[in-house]
């Protein structure tokens, strides 16, 4: 395995692999298990759904209804998955689409509390009388 990883909790992450004890667990259960893990749900639905299946993003869009470009912008991470996505996955390849729904605003829930970390707000606490 080459590339960037990320060390977490005992995990160890990657674009493309995820090992833990060197046994191969899939990131929907480590997600279940580890809600605080920051993982773009576009990586899921690819390791754990499209690759399995052994189909092309190409072949994903087509069956999901959306151009090429519009999903490889969600499993690249940089495009999010809508109400509208969610319900197609569920439609297509099952599960529940508000799985989707609570991954992707997991992920913008932390992304925007990362960002307030790198760029701070002062913001006064309201005191109730």
């Amino acid at each position: 395995m080459s590339g960037r990883f990320l060390i977490y909790k005992g995990f160890y992450f990657s674009n493309k692999y995820c090992i833990f004890e060197s046994l191969r667990l899939s990131l929907k259960t480590i997600m279940n298990k580890h809600q605080d893990i920051h993982i773009h749900p576009g990586e899921i639905l690819l390791e754990d759904v499209i690759k399995p299946a052994g189909i092309t993003i190409k072949e994903a869009a087509g069956m999901l209804k959306v151009s090429r470009l519009t999903l490889s912008k969600i499993l690249n991470g940089r495009g999010g998955i809508t109400p509208n996505i969610a319900l197609r996955i569920e439609a297509v390849f099952g599960g529940k689409a508000d799985f989707w729904l609570r991954l992707q605003r997991t992920y913008d829930l932390e992304e925007e509390r990362r960002n307030l970390l790198l760029h701070p707000v002062h913001l006064e606490k309201f005191r109730y009388v």
